[in-house]
């Protein structure tokens, strides 16, 4: 017997806030999932290509929910991410919130809404977060590798995790990058004399705004965002990312402006500039505070893009386009931040296990790395 509780959804423009019904125990039945007492909802990671592609993240991860009400759609744009899978993101902030799948033969359409998206009821856990699947399809294991425990729980693996580090070479000059549909592309350039022209404050990443710390002002000039031939890459867990994306976790990049060339369809490789007409025409932004825009796909609902005014020439790029050959986590391209999840101070309840997790797992997976 199914037991429901009530709860609501909100995306970060508040476009989108809505009551939604979960089903807990009828579908934790249904998957061979655990159903706590407490009604929360086991949920997986989901790391295949469609998810990293549609979102902009390294993984998804969904819950079930009964039909959202009539004309509580209104205000999102569908878009189809494979035969009967369609995704449901904000027009205006680009948060994915709803995910339905039909089958040939099936009148009835399942639900399901974005972790992310769910408001926190107190003293209610209400997801619990017990694995990852579509490994494969990262090549590399994703973000797996700094997610294998939870709340003192081992994650499960689906479809092998791949290697913990990558160690070979790579022939890519230029690292590609696009969204689910494609409208969106673009290509990033290796580090060269133009990305060391910015003068940058250190990022919350790296430094906690809350600390006041003076070396946030980086007064030294430090150019922290080059890695030798590779960029700074970290995870981020604010409020403003969760409801941008819909998911708990994102993962950015910071690539200087000079070294991302947008591909048109026309097929020329233009400068990364937010004012031309044409790269305007494909991104979707959205100013989610004062001095910071972020752009998405204004079909797919990818993250894209975030930009500050303090720091226009240096663009944080979300990881989950990338299409490097070496696998999800592009480590020939990018240099992991291991020491803190950026702003793991915003966790909600039911992502607050999942970050403990996060900060533990990337601080040990830095560490192995740097022994080996």
């Amino acid at each position: 017997m199914a037991r429901t509780i009530h709860l609501s959804a909100t995306c970060l423009c508040g476009a989108v806030c809505q009551s939604i019904t979960s089903d807990s125990v009828d579908y934790a039945e249904a998957h061979n999932f655990r159903a706590t007492e407490n009604l929360s909802q086991d949920a997986l990671f989901c790391h295949c290509n469609t998810c990293r592609k549609s979102s902009g993240l390294m993984f998804t991860s969904y819950v079930a929910c009964g039909a959202p009400l009539l004309g509580s759609l209104d205000f999102l744009e569908a878009c189809e991410a494979g035969k009967g899978d369609m995704r449901y993101f904000c027009k205006k902030c680009g948060c994915h919130v709803f995910r339905s799948l039909s089958r040939a033969g099936e009148e009835d359409m399942r639900w399901f809404v974005a972790t992310g998206t769910i408001d926190p009821v107190k003293g209610l856990k209400l997801v619990h977060f017990v694995g990852h699947e579509n490994l494969s399809e990262t090549a590399d294991g994703g973000g797996a590798v700094w997610l294998k425990e939870v709340e003192g729980g081992e994650m499960q693996m689906f479809e092998g995790a791949g290697p913990d580090y990558y160690s070979g070479t790579t022939h890519q000059v230029v690292l590609k990058a696009s969204c689910h549909c494609g409208t969106v592309k673009f290509h990033i350039t290796r580090p060269d004399a133009s990305s060391r022209l910015p003068t940058i404050p250190f990022p919350d990443l790296m430094i906690a705004y809350h600390t006041q710390d003076p070396k946030l002002k980086n007064l030294d000039d430090e150019k922290w965002w080059i890695k030798g031939d590779r960029y700074l890459a970290g995870t981020c867990a604010c409020r403003s990312c969760r409801l941008a994306s819909g998911f708990e976790i994102q993962e950015w990049t910071f690539v200087p402006k000079s070294n991302i060339f947008f591909n048109t369809q026309a097929g020329k490789n233009l400068p990364l500039d937010f004012a031309d007409k044409g790269i305007k025409s494909v991104l979707k932004s959205y100013e989610s505070s004062e001095g910071v825009v972020r752009e998405f796909c204004a079909k797919c609902g990818a993250t894209v893009f975030w930009r500050g005014k303090w720091r226009s020439e240096l663009i944080d790029v979300s990881v989950g386009l990338l299409e490097a050959e070496e696998g999800a986590r592009a480590e020939k391209w990018l240099d992991w931040w291991t020491e803190r999840v950026s702003f793991e101070e915003d966790a909600v309840a039911h992502g607050r296990s999942l970050v403990d997790g996060l900060q533990k797992g990337i601080a040990a997976w830095g560490g192995k790395r740097e022994a080996a």
